[in-house]
């Protein structure tokens, strides 16, 4: 179990947002406690949910249903981060995949991408058919996941987190929108993909987690071949009309995500506000 002066942590990993490098800092820091118990970040099936009341740590993909289907309290915290910025990193994961599987059997809506002479232009063309790509942030936020009616006769989590998706109720844009601020608000803690290692003191603060030794995190496309770069290199040869096109396909993640800057900038002033600092 968890170290006693510990809570127990579900971490909402959206995709895109440093998360991976986020939650290897987390198993990297409680690898060294040698006090949890390590599960799979992208899928629940094979757990039983009596299984998952003894989790003190999980790193995944949930709903806002998932909290009040324990039976503990646990602290959840999520990542964010700029929604174009997001949206590149997503395109270039993207044509990666495309890039290992030419004949794109993980998806025909890929196909405007993977043929377009500008990747940002397919982008916008196949975005109505790519659930990943509309407004990605809010819809992590705002899926409920109603795990009871996933338990099969073993009462294990038997589920396609595709199917997953299709079978949830999808709200209109401004009930999405409403939910998704209203569950990071519950939130104990909300990191900014930009501001990483400052999202990292906070959340250490907020949780009473050990400071020692915190990883710099990275943005999650530097470790691929020229991803950062060439990120930076797509975003010069936009032009200001596609540019326009791309950020109304992120126009909640857009307003989420101003919502989190400022509720992170609030909470970060009133932490320098009520931490004391010991004697010189």
């Amino acid at each position: 179990m968890i170290h006693s002066s510990l809570p127990r942590l579900y971490f909402l990993h959206i995709p895109k947002t440093s998360g991976t490098a986020f939650g290897g800092w987390l198993r990297r820091l409680y690898d060294v406690e040698k006090s949890f118990p390590w599960y799979d970040y992208h899928q629940l099936s094979g757990h039983t949910l009596e299984e998952m009341q003894g989790f003190d740590l999980y790193a995944g993909h949930f709903g806002r249903a998932l909290p009040d289907l324990l039976d503990h309290p646990v602290e959840t915290v999520t990542f964010l981060r700029d929604p174009l910025e997001r949206l590149a990193s997503l395109i270039h994961y993207t044509l990666y995949e495309v890039k290992l599987d030419p004949e794109n059997k993980h998806g025909k809506e890929l196909q405007a991408i993977r043929e377009s002479s500008h990747p940002f232009e397919g982008m916008a063309e196949a975005a109505p058919h790519v659930p990943e790509f509309q407004n990605g942030q809010t819809h992590e936020l705002t899926k409920t996941w109603p795990l009871r009616r996933y338990l099969n006769s073993d009462n294990q989590l038997d589920l396609n987190l595709a199917t997953f998706r299709d079978e949830c109720e999808t709200p209109t844009a401004g009930q999405q929108l409403d939910v998704a601020i209203s569950f990071l608000d519950t939130l104990s803690a909300v990191g900014i993909c930009e501001q990483s290692q400052t999202s990292l003191e906070q959340f250490c603060r907020v949780l009473d987690l050990p400071l020692e030794n915190p990883l710099q995190l990275e943005r999650t496309t530097q470790g691929r071949k020229g991803g950062a770069w060439q990120q930076d290199y797509w975003f010069q040869r936009l032009n200001p009309d596609l540019k326009r096109k791309l950020e109304t396909l992120i126009e909640l993640d857009r307003e989420l995500y101003q919502h989190a800057l400022t509720r992170f900038e609030t909470e970060q002033r009133a932490m320098t506000k009520t931490i004391s600092l010991p004697p010189e």
